[in-house]
């Protein structure tokens, strides 16, 4: 009985040991991930580039890069909410990146225009407020973007 106990746990340690992936298999997985990702981005397939890196952000969730490349889709695609959520996670794994920073800035700026166009089509033309709007407007279209 106790053999067969002892031959149990074993087989089962070897089970879990199979079912868990090493290390390196890990980082092969994220490597293989994040090149499909880059490729799909480059040829313009933000959907895939998407579904990867959306792979990518639930399996490792800290990956830095793969949440700043998912922020570029989402701006890249009009849903400036979205990347804004993805750029604060880079910044949350880290809050030195340089590039998360800026294009973060670039996407506030970009809700700002679209804030301002929608408050141009709701308010009286020549009104102080329209006046308002149209100087903010022009001092945000002084500012490019970088076309990430």
């Amino acid at each position: 009985m106790t053999k067969w106990l002892v031959v149990s746990c074993l087989f089962v340690t070897l089970l879990g040991c199979a079912a868990t992936p090493s290390v390196e298999q890990q980082r092969q997985g994220l490597e293989e991930l994040m090149g499909l990702a880059q490729v799909a981005y480059g040829d313009g397939r933000m959907a895939d580039a998407e579904r990867h890196l959306h792979a990518i952000t639930e399996r490792y969730p800290d990956t830095v890069t793969a949440w700043l490349r998912l922020g570029n889709v989402f701006y890249r695609t009009g849903r400036f909410d979205a990347a804004v959520h993805a750029y604060e996670q880079t910044l949350r794994y880290d809050s030195r990146n340089g590039q998360a920073w800026h294009n973060l800035a670039l996407t506030r700026m970009q809700q700002a225009r679209s804030n301002i166009e929608a408050g141009l089509g709701s308010t009286v033309p020549g009104s102080q407020d329209y006046e308002a709007l149209v100087r903010l407007q022009q001092s945000l279209g002084a500012v490019k973007d970088s076309g990430f």
